[in-house]
């Protein structure tokens, strides 16, 4: 039977953009959308995503689904991003994860073993000299790219830093407007047939709602999930966020900063700056008042039955990389890709489960290196977090990088080369040797390489506008 009506069950951000996402793929009443808001208040982990930082990738996936950039930075105070300033990860000074390319994307030969090349020759050269994005961070000067320059959309790909209660309120608006039907009360009961599909949830009214496909934005539907557990390696277990009202203009990065028992990342909104605090309790420190516990993990099996899990339900991953809304974006738009011809079929979930599973692992193991491979000798905090055994996936791109300065491209990742690149450089991580095929470049071509690069990308820089102007226009909407 097709499928004709999906649910989604959850009262934080990450319900209601499930429910405008699917409700711009299914079209109702082609496919019938509803939403539960159960009444129970909102988790305190879902009330600390204030700020949520959207990633290039979702951004396209809001795009490709009709969603308007600008209307969305006007209404949620948004700001664009070029990335993140890392600061007291390592010895040798600040580091910079881009959102956009390092060197030259179309070159044979990758900008890290060019820079290692000169580096025996010659001077060490820092790899943030060839990142667009820390050059438009450090001038604080940037405008989206046009669409017909190539190579500067590259190297100057941005993401967004929204106001995330004002964006679920955009959603919620938008949801509606398509036709999502929203019901608010609570979960009183789950009723499952013999092959374990959700027959159907009885609400704390009586009313008894049916559906093909459940959407579980919380844990909502399932009170003992099984979950596999990820605070070996992450060892911060405590957040806390705060949003203060600023005069400034915002900038156009965020940073993220090392202390002695975690980190605190900074990110500016237009007006406004958000804060987080995360550390570990166990670990010596100061620490804020009213910080929130978590635990990291994902869900076993995200899809199980007729239920996909999404958002917190799937997935508690340290906020080191605020990748929880774009796990979130990935997963539904996944789903949208993978709905099943009938509530019974079991093909599309045990694709989807693969390929969620290995993007959330992979966002695990980019959150995993910050601790592991971190620079900061001397912190008891930071020396044990040096000593983990790493997972095994995250251990094989260690090693690839640190012999011979490759990463290796992977399906389904959730950070792209660049961006693993970047971290490496970022926490003191160099490559043993470097692609013997840089040895073809003689000295005077090395240099006039590398000039040539970090000429075209300042030359961008000094055509963009000073970022304040650009906010300034995003404002006027």
């Amino acid at each position: 039977m097709p499928l004709e009506r999906i649910v989604i069950v959850g009262n934080d951000d990450i319900a209601w953009l499930a429910a405008d996402l699917l409700s711009r793929a299914v079209r109702p009443p082609f496919i019938a959308v509803q939403i539960i808001r159960p009444t129970d208040p909102v988790s305190p982990w879902a009330t600390l995503a204030r700020g949520a930082t959207i990633s290039p990738e979702a951004a396209a996936i809001w795009d490709a689904a009709g969603a308007d950039e600008l209307d969305l930075l006007r209404r949620a105070r948004g700001n664009f991003t070029v990335g993140t300033v890392l600061q007291g990860w390592a010895a040798h000074g600040a580091g910079f994860l881009p959102f956009g390319s390092i060197g030259d994307p179309a070159a044979q030969i990758a900008i890290q073993h060019v820079v290692a090349r000169h580096t025996r020759d010659q001077a060490a050269l820092p790899l943030t000299a060839f990142m667009g994005g820390a050059l438009s961070a450090r001038a604080q000067r940037f405008a989206p790219p046009r669409a017909a320059d190539a190579s500067a959309q590259a190297a100057f790909d941005y993401g967004l830093h929204v106001d995330g209660a004002l964006q679920a309120a955009a959603s919620a608006a938008s949801a509606v407007a398509r036709g999502t039907e929203v019901v608010e009360a609570g979960i009183a009961f789950v009723s499952r047939d013999d092959a374990g599909l959700i027959a159907s949830v009885t609400l704390d009214d009586g009313t008894m709602v049916t559906a093909d496909l459940f959407v579980d934005c919380g844990n909502w539907l399932d009170d003992e999930p099984a979950v596999i557990d990820w605070s070996a390696w992450l060892p911060c277990n405590r957040l806390a966020c705060m949003t203060r009202d600023v005069a400034t203009a915002p900038s156009v990065s965020a940073t993220l900063a090392a202390h002695a028992s975690g980190w605190q990342r900074q990110a500016s909104l237009r007006g406004a700056v958000i804060d987080s605090f995360a550390y570990c309790d166990a670990a010596p420190g100061d620490r804020p008042a009213d910080a929130v516990a978590y635990r990291p993990g994902r869900a076993a099996s995200p899809w199980r039955a007729n239920c996909v899990s999404i958002g917190d339900g799937a997935v508690i991953l340290d906020p080191i990389g605020d990748m929880r809304q774009n796990l979130a974006v990935s997963a539904i738009a996944r789903l949208a890709a993978s709905l099943p011809g009938d509530r019974a079929s079991t093909v599309e979930a045990r694709e989807y489960n693969r390929r969620t599973v290995a993007e959330l692992d992979d966002a695990r193991d980019f959150a995993i290196a910050h601790y592991r491979l971190n620079g900061r000798v001397g912190d008891p905090f930071w020396d044990q977090c040096r000593t983990m055994v790493a997972p095994d996936t995250l251990q094989a791109r260690i090693e690839l990088y640190r012999d011979c300065g490759r990463v290796a491209a992977v399906d389904d990742e959730a950070h792209g080369a660049p961006a693993w690149i970047a971290l490496f450089d970022a926490l003191g991580w160099r490559p043993l040797q470097y692609d013997s095929l840089a040895d073809l470049l003689a000295p005077d071509e090395v240099d006039r390489q590398l000039r040539g690069i970090r000429d075209h990308l300042v030359a961008h820089v000094a055509a963009m506008p000073p970022y304040a102007e650009t906010a300034r226009i995003i404002g006027q909407g």
